[in-house]
């Protein structure tokens, strides 16, 4: 993405166009409240500190969020991430994002997005899930990025509510302030009528309180933030910096070198890895299934993402296999992400195979109304699908606990989930704790292996995959 001359656009209204906004709460609110709603609103904006027009912020904020569903143990409801983010924002649309956040397992995501009203770009400088591609959003979708990360800088928010025209009135003792935002949703300010700083913001679902006001470098940002849907926590950030940026480095909005853009991936496929194992391809998640077709039936190796993708996936495979149910789904784990497309199966009787203690977390995620046919795998099974096997390994992981590995022994083919990665496109990356987990499975079972099928990314074989632990290995250990 070419560099952008920094726009000369004032975000700021005149005073006379917030006496026009005041003037309009007079019709919502009594004559009384007004003009105390209005001072705070005027008194709010003179306290940005900072000159009409041109206005970059970078923020840095560490903290966590609650992420549902992908806990290391089923009785855990939330994972809780550890995540930090650099965001660089500038007034005329343009941002950069960098993420680094880390799941159980050791597991490691970093995305970096640069970003205007035209569009955005994101890449993977680990190059572990998204290899060396780039994955493009819309300028519909930048613009909804942009004015979601204005609510991580309330000075930024705040300005961008001025320029809205926003209504303001008294509201339990504190000022409303209420508009709709650049992409047309309803957003609330809550603004503290003695301080004047915004102490709640509401979008949606979504809501933002902001605690504990500092000046950094002229500009008033809280010390503590947290995100809540509905009633749940989902993210608190407690070690934040923001400061204002006078210039912008020359690459600020570039992409590193050494990506491409993405290629298609052809239609919904049945790919066929030989003795009645194949595997799915061209899904629009891009998450992969795995399946195994004997003389009686089949097994399936875990149900991803969404309801109406496993039915595409399940109509796939019974074209492939036509009169053979679909005896097993067989799931690698209870990560929400890998059993939301369980229903698909169930309407046909399929037997659900998970791990020790995985019935807690799909009640959470299904209720008690959705019949399961759960079996819960804690040594390993064979599944005899005629003429045709599969056996289903149980696995320690630290990632989660309630980890199995498949193998069909005719096609020499490991089937399994978030324990080794391979980009669709890209080098061999180095390995997560998972992958050093599966190699011990390998060597104590002694299978003999061809394929290695992951939900995510291409397949691979051994030799990658001892790759991929050495370079765990050698890599530098983090202070």
């Amino acid at each position: 993405m070419k560099q952008k001359p920094f726009a000369r656009t004032s975000i700021f209204t005149s005073l006379a166009g917030l006496l026009v906004i005041a003037s309009a709460s007079c019709v919502a609110g009594s004559a009384a409240s007004t003009p105390t709603a209005q001072q705070v609103l005027e008194r709010a904006t003179a306290k940005l500190a900072v000159p009409d027009g041109d206005m970059a912020v970078a923020l840095q904020i560490q903290g966590n969020r609650n992420q549902p569903e992908q806990a290391q143990y089923p009785t855990q409801p939330f994972a809780k991430v550890a995540s930090q983010q650099s965001l660089l924002l500038v007034n005329d649309g343009r941002f950069s994002l960098q993420t680094d956040s880390h799941y159980p397992g050791g597991i490691e995501f970093r995305f970096m997005t640069v970003g205007s009203r035209n569009g955005s770009a994101t890449v993977d400088p680990m190059h572990w899930r998204e290899g060396i591609e780039i994955l493009r959003d819309s300028a519909e979708g930048a613009r909804g990025d942009y004015a979601d990360f204005l609510f991580l800088i309330p000075t930024m928010l705040l300005r961008d509510a001025v320029d809205h025209h926003p209504i303001a009135s008294m509201k339990s003792g504190k000022v409303e302030i209420t508009y709709k935002d650049a992409v047309a949703r309803p957003v609330t300010l809550m603004l503290d009528p003695v301080s004047a700083q915004v102490n709640e913001a509401i979008v949606g679902k979504d809501r933002y309180v902001y605690t504990n006001y500092r000046e950094q470098q002229k500009l008033s940002q809280p010390k503590h933030m947290a995100r809540f849907k509905g009633e749940q926590l989902i993210a608190e950030w407690d070690t934040i910096s923001a400061r204002l940026q006078s210039t912008l480095p020359a690459d600020a909005f570039h992409l590193p070198p050494g990506y491409q853009e993405k290629g298609l991936r052809g239609l919904l496929r049945a790919t066929d890895l030989g003795h009645g194992t194949w595997r799915v391809d061209g899904t629009t998640s891009g998450y992969h299934t795995g399946f195994v077709v004997g003389e009686r039936s089949v097994a399936v190796f875990d149900a991803p993402v969404s309801v109406d993708e496993a039915n595409q996936v399940a109509a796939l495979i019974h074209r492939t296999a036509p009169g053979k149910p679909i005896a097993y789904v067989v799931v690698s784990h209870v990560h929400g992400d890998h059993v939301a497309g369980l229903p698909a199966y169930l309407k046909d009787g399929a037997q659900v195979l998970a791990g020790t203690d995985a019935d807690i977390a799909l009640r959470r995620q299904f209720g008690d109304k959705t019949e399961l046919h759960l079996q819960q795998v804690a040594q390993p099974r064979e599944l005899d699908l005629g003429k045709t096997t599969v056996t289903i390994y149980p696995l320690a992981s630290t990632h989660a606990s309630t980890m199995l590995v498949g193998y069909a022994p005719q096609s020499h083919t490991v089937f399994q989930g978030d324990l080794f990665y391979l980009p669709e496109v890209g080098p061999i990356p180095p390995a997560f704790e998972g992958a050093e987990e599966l190699a011990g499975l390998i060597a104590r079972e002694k299978l003999v292996v061809a394929h290695i099928v992951g939900v995510h990314g291409r397949s691979g074989g051994t030799k990658d995959l001892a790759e991929s632990v050495r370079l765990r290995q050698a890599a530098p250990v983090a202070q």
